[in-house]
C-alpha cells in the first residue's frame, strides 16, 4: 500500500505539471481498464461519488475527500468501449453497446452497499444495447441509439413502484439519435449520422413531433446541451478540428449560429461532449483535455480555463479526456481520461476580456467577410461575418497587438490595445481590398478559383487538390447562401448557371480543416 501511495503521489505531481489555466488538480485515481463516460451522484448526507464507465464495468468512487478518492464498488458487464451512466433520485441507469440490457443500481445505501439488477425486458421490448442514456427532470429515461427499431430515442418511465421494472412510454424514431437533452416536453437530439440536431415536441410521447432541424457546422452532431434560460443550444461535432457551436433557438423558425469555439485553433483535436453550467461551458477534448469557456456573450465564446488530462501530444485520436461532470454541489469537476483515469478538479471562474468590431473595405465600400482577427501571441483567432462584424476575446486583462488579415485585403495591426475583464472593447478595421485579382494569383487560395462571366450565368468554380467530400459554398454580401455543393472528387469544377446581379460575392471552402473564403465583384 505504501508503494502505491508513493506512485500515486508521483502521478499527481506529474499531471499537475501539465498545461493548465484556472483549473487545479485536487485528486487523481488510475484504473486497470480503459474508462469512458462519467457522471456524479450525491447522497442524503452530502457525500459525493463518481460513477464511471469502464470497458468492462461500472465503477463507483467516493470523491467526498477529493485528495483521497476511494473505489467502493465495481459492477461487471459485457465488454464495451461505450458505457454511459445517468442518475435519477437514488438510482443509476447504465447502458452499453454490446449487450446485457440496462443495468439499474440502487445507490441509496452508499457508501456501505449497493443493490443492482440487469433488465432486458421492458414491457414487450427486448432491450439489449444503447449507445447513450439521458434522464429528464420528470424521471423519463431516453435510451439513445438502442437496438430498438431505428435506434432513435426509446423512452421509459422510471417513476414506477418497482424501480427495477421501468415501463415503455414512447419512441422517437425519425433518425438515429446519438445523444440528447430533454427539458420539460421538448427533446433536443444530436443526430450524428444526419449531421443535425432536432427539436422535438414530446408532450404526447406516443407521437413525437419534429418542430425544427438544424445542420451543425461540421455536420457530425455528437452531443447537445441547453442553456438555463432555454434560448441557446451548444453542440459538438466529433471530427478533427471541429467546433463547439452556439445556436440561438429562441425562435425555432429562425435558428441562428451565433459563434463557434475551438480548442487550440488550427490543431486537429476532437471535441467530445460539452455542458452548460450557468454562463460557462465545460467541454471534454480527447487529446486536449478539459476546457472552460466563458459563454456570457453567446456570440463570443472565450476560453478562460483548461486542464490537459493527457500526457500525450494533442493530435487526432479518440484517447484522452472522454467525459466531464460539472454538477457536484461542492463545485468540484469530475473528468475521465480514457488511459489515465479519474481527475477531480477545482475551477476558478473568471470573465473574459472581449473585443468586437467591424472590418470594412473603404475601396469598394463594402464589409469584409472572413477577415482573420488574431490576438497576437495568443491562441485566439476568429473570422468576420458577412456584415463585417467580428467577436473575439482573451482570458487575461492586459494590452495586446491585434491583427486583421485577408488574402485580398491590406493587413492592419493595432498595437497595445487594452482588453479588460468583463468589458467589451470596440475596434473597427478599415482596409482596402482587391476582389478583382484573379484568384489563382493568391498563394493561399490556389485550391479554388473562378472563371467565366457570372453576369450572364456562365460562372465556373474550379477546385484542385481539395479533400473529397468537402463542401464549396457561395454567398452574397448579406450572407444569403446561393450555392452549397459537395465536391465528390479532389479536382473538377462547379457550374453556376444563374445570373448574378452587380455586387460582392464570396466563395468559401475548407482545406485540412482550415476555412478559407475569398470575394469577387460583379460590376
Amino acid at each position: 500500500m505504501r508503494k502505491f501511495s508513493i506512485l500515486l503521489a508521483f502521478l499527481v505531481g506529474l499531471i499537475q505539471s501539465q498545461a493548465q489555466k484556472n483549473i487545479d488538480l485536487l485528486g487523481f485515481l488510475p484504473f486497470e481498464n480503459k474508462i469512458n463516460d462519467i457522471w456524479g451522484y450525491t447522497d442524503t448526507s452530502g457525500s459525493e461519488y463518481a460513477l464511471i464507465g469502464s470497458e468492462v464495468s461500472l465503477l463507483i468512487v467516493d470523491v467526498s475527500i477529493p485528495q483521497n478518492p476511494v473505489l467502493l464498488f465495481e459492477i461487471f458487464g459485457d465488454t464495451s468501449q461505450w458505457r454511459d451512466v445517468k442518475t435519477f433520485n437514488d438510482f443509476a441507469y447504465v447502458c452499453n453497446e454490446e449487450g446485457g440490457g440496462l443495468l439499474i443500481v440502487d445507490l441509496s445505501n452508499l457508501p456501505n452497499s449497493i443493490n443492482h439488477q440487469y433488465v432486458s425486458a421492458i414491457d414487450t421490448f427486448d432491450y439489449q444495447t444503447a449507445h447513450n442514456i439521458f434522464i429528464d427532470e420528470n424521471g423519463v429515461g431516453y435510451l439513445l441509439g438502442s437496438n430498438i427499431s431505428n435506434q432513435g430515442a426509446f423512452m421509459i418511465d422510471l417513476n414506477v413502484s418497482n424501480r427495477f421494472a421501468p415501463e415503455f412510454v414512447g419512441l422517437y424514431d425519425n433518425q438515429y439519435v446519438h445523444d440528447a437533452y430533454v427539458r420539460g416536453d421538448t427533446l433536443y437530439t444530436a443526430e450524428i449520422g444526419n449531421g443535425t440536431f432536432s427539436i422535438v415536441d414530446i408532450r404526447d410521447k406516443s407521437q413525437p413531433l419534429v418542430l425544427a432541424r438544424q445542420t451543425t457546422s461540421r455536420a457530425f452532431t455528437h452531443n447537445c446541451w441547453l442553456s438555463d434560460d432555454g434560448n441557446y443550444l451548444a453542440t459538438t461535432d466529433e471530427k478533427p478540428g471541429a467546433f463547439v457551436d452556439m445556436y440561438d433557438i429562441s425562435d425555432i423558425n429562425n435558428i441562428r449560429l451565433l459563434d463557434v469555439y475551438q480548442s487550440n485553433p488550427g490543431d486537429s483535436v476532437i471535441p467530445h461532449n460539452t455542458f452548460f453550467l450557468g454562463d460557462y461551458l465545460f467541454t471534454s477534448y480527447y487529446r486536449d483535455g478539459l476546457t472552460l469557456v466563458d459563454a456570457t456573450l453567446k456570440n463570443n465564446l472565450v476560453e478562460v480555463g483548461n486542464y490537459d488530462t493527457s500526457p500525450f501530444s494533442s493530435d487526432i485520436g479518440f484517447e484522452g479526456n472522454w467525459g466531464v461532470y460539472p454538477y457536484l454541489p461542492s463545485g468540484h469537476i469530475l473528468a475521465s481520461d480514457r488511459e489515465e483515469g479519474l481527475f477531480i478538479l477545482a475551477p476558478t471562474y473568471t470573465r473574459a476580456a472581449y473585443l468586437s468590431g467591424v472590418v470594412f473595405d473603404t475601396l469598394n465600400n463594402v464589409p469584409v467577410n472572413h477577415a482573420q482577427i488574431e490576438i497576437l501571441g495568443e491562441s485566439a483567432l476568429k473570422y468576420s461575418q458577412f456584415n463585417g462584424s467580428y467577436h473575439i476575446g482573451i482570458a487575461d486583462s492586459m494590452r495586446y497587438d491585434i491583427r486583421m488579415s485577408h488574402p485580398q485585403c491590406q493587413t492592419r495591426i493595432e498595437t497595445q490595445v487594452l482588453l479588460e475583464t468583463a468589458i467589451e472593447k470596440v475596434l473597427n478595421f478599415n482596409t482596402a481590398c482587391d476582389f478583382s485579382t484573379p484568384i489563382k494569383d493568391l498563394n493561399t487560395m490556389q485550391k479554388v478559383w473562378i472563371e467565366g462571366n457570372a453576369s450572364n450565368g456562365q460562372l465556373l468554380i474550379h477546385f484542385k487538390d481539395l479533400a473529397p467530400h468537402s463542401r464549396i459554398e457561395m454567398h452574397d454580401a448579406l450572407g444569403k447562401k446561393l450555392l452549397s455543393q459537395e465536391n465528390k472528387s479532389s479536382n473538377g469544377f462547379i457550374v453556376y448557371e444563374q445570373q448574378l446581379a452587380t455586387g460582392l460575392y464570396f466563395i468559401s471552402f475548407k482545406q485540412a480543416d482550415i476555412p478559407y473564403s475569398f470575394g469577387f465583384i460583379i460590376r
